[in-house]
This record gives C-alpha cells, structure tokens and sequence, in this order.
C-alpha cells in the first residue's frame, strides 16, 4: 500500500492531473520499450519500491477505478498544502529530515482545509521511514523501536486527518485525486480509508513490525467516532479467526479419538494470541468476547475428555499425556468467562492435578516398593517351604538387622520407603494407610516366623532365641495410637506421634491389633520363660492365632506361645462353687461338647477376660506362675469346647460387660 502504492510505482503525486497521469503512462511505456530505467524528473522514489512492466501494468490498472483512487490518495503525497511547497523539494532531494521538520509543525493541531494535504503528506512519510528507511541508502534494524514509532504516528496521522476533518474538507480534499461522484459518501471515503488502513498495517507485518490490537484500537480511536467505527472490522475478524479454528478442532478427531488431545493443543495456540487481542479490542465483559471465550473453553475441555477417556480405555496415560491435558484444563480454566464452563474446566484442572502428582508419586516410590516387594516374596517362600525352626529364627534375625550399606534387611527397605514416602507425599506419610500396612505386615510375618519356630522347636537354645527376638520386636514397631506397655522385667517406652505426625526414626507404626497381639505374645514368651526354668513338669496347651499378609502377598499361619500349664484347679480355687452376684454364674463341669447354660456360659466369658487381664501383669515369683497357669488348664477344661443356643453368647457378653472382676 505504500511502497507498491501505485502512484508512487509511476512517480506521481496522488493530486496530479488527468493530462499529466496521461503524460506519465505514455513515457513509462516508452520507456519500458526501449529498457531504460524508470527514473522521472521531480520524482519521489523510495527504497523497495519495485518499478517493472509488470507493476506498471498493474498501477495503471489500479488508477482506473475513481473509489481504489480515494484509498491509495490517503496513503501516498500530495501538494495542495501550505507547507507542501517548502516540504516536498527538500524530499525530492533526498532530505528526508527537513521535509519531516517542515510538517511537523501542523502535527498536533486540528485538522483543517490548508494544511490536510500537510497532514496526509506527513503521515505517508511517516510510513515510508518505517518501512523502507532514514535515507534512500540506508535501512532501518529489524523492528526496531524507531520503525515501530514512525509507524504509529503514520497511521495516526492518516486516522486523524479523515476522522477530524469536517465532512465538506474532507470531500474536498479526496476530490483532488478522485471523482465528485465517489466523494460525495463520507462512508465511502471511510470504506476506502479502512481498506488502505489494513492493507498498511498487513504490509509492515511482512517487514518485521507487529502492530497489536489494541494499538490498533487507540490508533483509530484519535480520529473520534469516523473513523473508531473501523474497529468492528477486527472484532467481526477476530471472531471469525477463532471460530474457524474451534471448527476445525472439532472435526480434527470426530473420527479419530486419538488426535483429539493434538486438536486441543492446536486450538489452544491458534488462539491464544487471537483472544487476548480480542478482548483488548472490546474488553473481557462484552458478550461478543465472553460468548466465543466460551466456546473455546467448551471445545478445548470437549477434546481433553475425549481423550482422556479414549486413553483409559486403551491403556494407562503417560506422566507426559496428564501434563499435556493439564495444561489444556488450565487454559480452558483461563479464559473461561460463563460460570458453569469456568466451573467445570476448574473441577478437570483439579482432578488432572491429582493425576499428575500421583503418578509423580508412585513413579518416585516404584524403586523402594519394588526392593520391599522382593523381601516379601522372600518371606512367602520362608513361611510356604522352610519348616526348620533355626532357618526361620535365622531370617527373622537377618530381617532385623541394619546395615549402613544397600538396604538388604525388612527395616532397611522399611526405612527406605519411609523416606521416599517423606518426600514423595509429606511428613504425615509414616502415619498413613500404606506405611502403617506394610508395618503391620512385617511385623506379623517376623512374630509368625519366631513364633512357629518357637512352637515346633524341641531344641531350648532354639526356642530361647526365638523369644529373645520375639521380646526384641516392640523396639522397631509401635502401635499407631502410640501408647506404652510395660512387660515383666523392664519398662519399653513408645514414642507418641506429635501433631506433625513424625515418628520415632527407629520404630514402625503397625494397627494397635497386630501392636495388642504383639504385647500379648511378649507377655507371654515372658511368663512361658520363667515357667519353663522352674519347673520341669509343666505340660503345654495354646490358644491358636491366625495372621493373615496385608495385600494377598504372604500368607502365615502360625501358633501363640504355649502357656505352661500347671496339674489342675485348686480345691481353694475362689471359682470352685457357684458365686452369688446380681448375675447368676455357674462353673461348667469338666467336659467337652457340652450345651452349657446362661449361668456357664457367664462364667466362661468373665473367666476369659479375667485371665486376659492377668496375662499382662508381671510375674514376680514362681507362685504367680503357677496359680495363673492353673486357672488356664481349669479354664480350657471347662470352656474351650462347648455348644450354645443361637443369641445365647452374644447375651452373656453383653451381660458381664466390661465388669467381670
């Protein structure tokens, strides 16, 4: 528009005669005819302006159409100004400097009838020294400041004179190189403004200089309500632009889910840029932007669905496909103006959150659960194939032991996942679900190894090894709710969870079940130690205990420690008649099978809680031993085998209560 413009292609001012155009185009022909170069007397050339039979064919061509002339008039010299005459031969002779001087003066004061012509001519030179350069010799750097400024006080220039200008000024000054006809419609001097006014703006994008849109915006806003009115034009453009592309996303993978997660991303960057000009051009709360914001919200949120959805039915996404969703959400959650779509890009910016930072999480710990993984299966092939008592104690030992190396022993790999776990999740990880579960595992494969060990063993070195280990256990796990137990001989202190949820780094938090059945174990390899050292004649009876592996892994079964037992109640035994209380409790006879009464039945249920109790207590003497193994054999002699009426045990139960004394 400026350095093609036609006028300026056959070195003519935009306000010439029809004889002297006539003159010019019979001399460019001649010229052309015979090669020599198209260099005229008084002519205004500047660099890039490209001078050849075909551009002259299609300049004079241009020229014929009296409304093109309005356009390319406003954007080339003219010479009907008062300053046009001291500015115009300064150019000529390659002063670019001086002209620009000269017109400056009329800048910044309203447009009038004299000085439009000055106005025109400085914005068009503005142009040219924005495009082409300082001096016909000389090139601007590319984008430079300066050319971004000579191009905005062009266009502003040109914005001013047709917006400002009084209707009859303005017709009579397009009049100078257009048709009375033409420029009688301001609206179509204003057509043929816009046109040229674009074309410009398109022409400086291809030399380097990107003219946003609100610039754009203020630019034809100088020139008042005539020309602001132009700005629809970018309004109704942009809207095309982003609905053309929310179309073509859509139709990208309306057969193929696949491509829809590319088709995302391809609309998210066409429209990007063309949004934020958007809403620069009539602010982010008119409804023309918040409608098509929308629908890009919508159409982007559609294709990362689509294809989550498609990815989870053909296979778990990649770390790198959750990122790449999570930024279409996030995007979508951006522009997103109504409240029910903004509403709903925010719930997928969440919940594709919680993917990506689980996914980084079970990738950070896959190394430590693995390492753990394999000393479990070690631990099934133990408890499934090695019935030797010393093999089992040996394991349990190794399994308990530190190294300051690569983690090989079970509280190595715990402390392992521990840490990772820390890092991977927070501080609050040694207290959560998966750690307090896989402390509860091991600790009950190690108490199930010692534990059958100790039972099968007939060697006393063997079984006295295992409830060393079995006593041993306490100091490496704790029960969750962190409380203290106190044993036979020494008083063991668990450490209790602060409000940060830190745990000792020596201890496991297990369930306060397998902790509780743990206690109870140690309780009683202490009282079967002291037995067994005093008395020779001690005959054995158990109770049986299941532990069953968390996570299907490994699976032991295993028995209590024995309970040594004595030869049989005492005829002094408080329990050797019928008690009188509020609650009728009758002793069973000695027997197996038997249908017991309610009154039996109570007493088997507070004997049973009398002696849990009691096996928690300290043994201080071999009496002591003696008399709570005697009520063991009285008790399993009367209550381990017996039958009931449905409801009956339920009922004795909930009778005694919590106060069986």
């Amino acid at each position: 528009m400026i350095l093609d413009n036609p006028f300026h292609v056959l070195g003519l001012l935009a306000d010439c005669g029809a004889r002297e155009k006539a003159r010019r185009e019979a001399r460019t022909k001649a010229y052309l005819r015979v090669g020599q170069p198209l260099v005229f007397q008084d002519d205004l050339y500047f660099r890039g302006c490209r001078r050849n039979q075909a551009t002259v064919e299609r300049a004079l061509s241009q020229l014929n159409d009296a409304r093109d002339r309005v356009g390319y008039g406003l954007f080339w010299f003219t010479e009907g100004g008062v300053l046009d005459g001291h500015a115009l031969p300064k150019l000529r002779q390659g002063n670019l400097q001086g002209a620009l001087a000269a017109w400056q003066r009329i800048e910044d004061r309203l447009p009038a009838r004299s000085f439009a012509s000055c106005l025109n001519n400085l914005g068009t030179l503005y142009l040219l020294m924005a495009l082409s350069g300082p001096g016909s010799g000389g090139r601007w750097p590319h984008a430079s400041k300066e050319r971004v400024a000579y191009l905005g006080r062009g266009l502003q220039a040109k914005a001013r004179l047709v917006g400002m200008l009084g209707e009859a000024e303005l017709a009579d000054f397009c009049r100078t190189f257009s048709d009375d006809l033409v420029v009688r419609d301001p609206k179509a001097i204003v057509t043929a403004f816009g046109r040229s006014f674009f074309e410009t703006i398109a022409e400086a994008e291809k030399y380097g200089i990107d003219v946003p849109a609100a610039a754009i915006v203020r630019i034809l806003e100088s020139g008042g309500p005539r020309t602001a009115e132009l700005t629809e034009k970018l309004v109704l453009e942009g809207r095309e632009v982003v609905q053309r592309a929310i179309n073509t996303c859509a139709t990208a993978y309306e057969h193929d889910p696949s491509q829809a997660a590319a088709a995302g991303e391809q609309l998210m960057a066409a429209t990007r840029e063309t949004l934020s000009e958007f809403a620069a051009l009539v602010s982010k709360t008119d409804i023309r932007y918040t409608s098509i914001a929308d629908q890009t919200a919508e159409a982007i949120l559609d294709a990362d669905v689509t294809y989550f959805n498609w990815r989870s039915k053909t296979g778990e996404m990649s770390q790198d496909a959750l990122k790449g969703s999570l930024l279409l959400a996030e995007y979508a959650a951006e522009i997103a103006c109504g409240t029910a779509i903004r509403q709903r890009a925010r719930e997928n910016v969440e919940t594709t959150r919680r993917f990506v930072t689980e996914r980084e999480r079970v990738e950070a710990m896959a190394g430590v659960r693995k390492g753990m993984g394999k000393w479990l299966e070690r631990a099934n092939e133990i408890a499934r194939k090695t019935p030797i008592p010393r093999q089992r104690i040996a394991f349990a030992e190794l399994a308990l032991k530190r190294s300051a190396g690569v983690p090989t022993s079970a509280l190595d790999l715990m402390e392992a996942v521990r840490l990772q776990g820390i890092k991977a999740f927070g501080p609050s990880f040694p207290r959560s679900e998966e750690m307090v579960g896989l402390g509860s595992l091991v600790c009950q494969i190690l108490m199930g190894c010692v534990i059958s060990a100790h039972n099968d063993s007939s060697v006393q070195s063997e079984r006295t090894s295992a409830a060393r280990i079995l006593q041993g256990l306490p100091t490496h796990f704790q029960g969750v709710s962190g409380t203290s137990n106190r044993s036979a001989n020494t008083r063991v202190h668990h450490y209790v969870a602060g409000s940060d949820g830190a745990v000792h780094p020596s201890q496991f938090l297990v369930s306060d079940e397998c902790f509780g059945r743990l206690m109870e174990n140690v309780q009683l390899s202490r009282t079967t130690a002291i037995a067994t050292s005093t008395s020779s004649t001690a005959s054995g009876s158990g109770r049986g205990c299941a532990l069953a592996a968390l996570g299907g892994i490994v699976t032991l079964v295993v028995l209590a420690l024995a309970v040594d037992a004595g030869s049989g109640p005492s005829a002094s035994s408080p329990d050797a008649a019928v008690r009188t209380s509020p609650l009728d409790f009758q002793i069973p006879p000695v027997a197996e099978g038997r249908v017991l009464s309610m009154p039996e039945i109570r007493w088997c249920v507070r004997e049973d809680r009398r002696i849990k109790r009691e096996r928690l207590v300290p043994a201080t003497s071999q009496a002591d031993v003696d008399r709570f193994n005697s009520r063991v054999d009285n008790y399993n002699s009367r209550c381990s085998n017996f039958r009931y009426r449905a409801g009956d045990l339920e009922r004795a139960r909930r009778e005694v209560g919590g106060g069986g004394r």
